[in-house]
């Protein structure tokens, strides 16, 4: 009883928090609006503004923090720009000192090493979902505005983690803090699907940047890029590959089904009544996109099957119709000339086995320009031992290696079968 009634105690005699300890949407922006800029994106030979972000002082306030995409032209032609912040009527020149494309992070450091200002802290804390919190940026350039909203936990179905910020991010606001009603920074703005429907990059992989850029100092821009990308997809095809792929009815065939909660699946069918062709599809693909361009973007993950059928047909006009639906497909990503050579393919007819189908098959491989043991990959295959039935399959992988590419493969072209 003595200890219940001190363990009572000890929960009432705790000092409430003060109103002081909370800051509403105005203070919060006259508190900490000093420590956050307008990044400023300059074509050097022409003088003028190319395009803008937003950036915050982190560290010991010598240092500013944005996302990659803000910076990106500078790591991809600096011959053509520099990025710039204005501080008491002073223009500092800024340097990419690291990154993380990954996550769509950036670090900057003024061309003269001084201490900037007052560095934003940084919460690690986990929120409960409906929190209170409050973005600022300069949105579309009319100036630093603070938005409400709500904080939604992560994003489901990601390899990638984001938090789901339910609030306005506008263009200009990237790389711009989403804070606390304690002035903490939870998150950093990144993406916006409009509607209300915001996405911000979790604190900690900032906080993860800061203890780790040192180590980055002598790499090329290019190199870290593709260290980066290499770790990611590698463990990315490692959590595809490292469980049993459930497996799936789909008309008179099995098809591999949701084979990580890190994809959004989906299906549909079709029935055309006036000259008997029934299609069905399944497939599943990732919704993370990692940014290198405004032309080309990496980590697209998506595979999908298609069965057609048309008993009335003959043989020779249902696959050539059925070779004549596939061979429009395309790899996910964006991308163009100046990244990716053109693809290499490779053709072959496969013999059926005890665990799939005899097929027709195509792969190809296109290898990257500026980003060393990255590639894309595309393959799709078509059975060719029924008469007037076929199943197409299909994926894409962007951003990968060579291993894990061909580790997929090796699975993924036994995945599908007749029953």
């Amino acid at each position: 009883m003595r200890v219940f009634l001190l363990f009572l105690a000890c929960i009432f005699l705790q000092p409430a928090l003060s109103n002081s300890d909370y800051y509403s949407a105005d203070t919060l922006f006259e508190n900490f609006s000093q420590s956050i800029f307008k990044v400023r994106i300059v074509d050097i030979s022409s003088g003028s503004q190319s395009s803008i972000g937003t950036g915050f002082l982190v560290d010991d306030g010598s240092l500013l923090a944005t996302n990659f995409h803000v910076i990106s032209s500078l790591i991809n032609k600096p011959e053509q720009y520099r990025a710039e912040i204005e501080l008491s009527g002073k223009v500092y020149t800024l340097e990419v000192v690291s990154f993380d494309v990954v996550h769509d992070l950036a670090i900057l450091k003024s061309s003269t090493q001084e201490i900037l200002g007052q560095p934003l802290a940084l919460s690690l804390e986990s929120l409960n979902k409906g929190h209170s919190l409050y973005s600022i940026g300069n949105p579309h350039n009319i100036g630093m505005t603070v938005v409400e909203g709500t904080y939604n936990g992560l994003v489901e179905h990601r390899f990638i983690d984001s938090i789901h910020f339910s609030g306005s991010i506008n263009s200009g606001m990237s790389g711009g803090p989403t804070i606390t009603n304690r002035g903490n920074v939870i998150g950093i703005n990144v993406a916006t699907m409009g509607d209300q429907v915001g996405f911000l990059v979790p604190a900690d992989k900032l906080d993860a940047l800061l203890s780790r850029f040192d180590t980055h100092k002598n790499l090329d821009h290019h190199d870290l890029i593709s260290q980066q990308l290499v770790n990611f997809s590698e463990q990315a095809i490692d959590k595809l590959l490292q469980k049993p792929w459930p497996s799936e009815a789909m008309v008179n065939a099995k098809v591999a089904g949701q084979i990580s909660d890190s994809l959004s699946c989906w299906g549909d069918s079709h029935n055309n009544k006036e000259n008997g062709l029934k299609t069905t599809s399944k497939g599943c693909r990732n919704q993370d996109s990692i940014y290198i361009n405004r032309h080309f973007t990496v980590g697209s993950i998506e595979y999908e099957y298609r069965h057609f059928s048309a008993d009335s047909w003959n043989s020779f006009s249902f696959y050539e119709y059925v070779n004549q639906i596939t061979s429009g497909a395309t790899a996910g990503n964006r991308t163009n000339k100046d990244d990716a050579n053109n693809y290499i393919c490779q053709n072959s007819v496969i013999a059926a086995t005890e665990k799939s189908f005899a097929k027709k098959m195509s792969y190809c491989v296109r290898s990257y320009k500026n980003i060393k043991n990255l590639y894309d990959t595309f393959y799709i295959a078509t059975s060719i031992d029924q008469s007037n039935e076929a199943i197409m399959e299909h994926f894409t992988l962007s951003g990968v290696t060579e291993i894990s590419a061909h580790r997929f493969l090796d699975r993924f072209m036994e995945s599908a079968s007749w029953e």
